[in-house]
């Protein structure tokens, strides 16, 4: 009897300590998880972005927390919100990526050969980390005299 008595306590402390091995290694498999969710929906943004960027005509501010990009035939509206953003497209069609949004700015530069760039700098919250997106579009003169006039009436 004593020997069953033995065993039962020995095995009971052995299935304990398995227990709360799997609990442990099941809690790092869910953050790990979570964390590798949050990185592939920000790669998929960033390449999103990068795309529509590189595409675009122009790219316009519209507030601190909006932007447009103009493409010939439609415009895509990139609105940030706390937790998500969402590209907004003329035909309905709408993106949501859940991403903790921080700031914004576009800056407009003129370089040496009197070439007129757009940048972009959104800052987003990653894995508790902010980093920041670089989009830069280059203007020509034409669009800049354009939007001049027709802004202007």
């Amino acid at each position: 009897m004593q020997e069953l008595l033995v065993g039962l306590v020995i095995s009971s402390i052995i299935i304990s300590m398995m227990y709360t091995i799997y609990e442990h290694i099941n809690k790092q498999l869910l953050g790990h998880n979570r964390d590798q969710q949050g990185l592939m929906i920000y790669n998929q943004f960033r390449q999103v972005l990068c795309k529509d960027v590189l595409f675009a005509s122009t790219m316009e501010e519209s507030n601190n927390n909006t932007f447009k990009l103009v493409f010939r035939e439609e415009t895509y509206t990139y609105k940030m919100y706390k937790n998500k953003i969402i590209r907004d497209t003329d035909n309905g069609m709408k993106d949501t990526f859940n991403l903790s949004f921080v700031r914004m700015k576009i800056e407009e530069t003129i370089t040496e050969e009197n070439k007129r760039k757009k940048a972009l700098f959104l800052t987003t919250r990653v894995l508790g980390e902010e980093i920041t997106l670089f989009e830069e579009k280059n203007d020509t003169n034409a669009n800049y005299i354009n939007n001049l006039y027709l802004n202007g009436y």
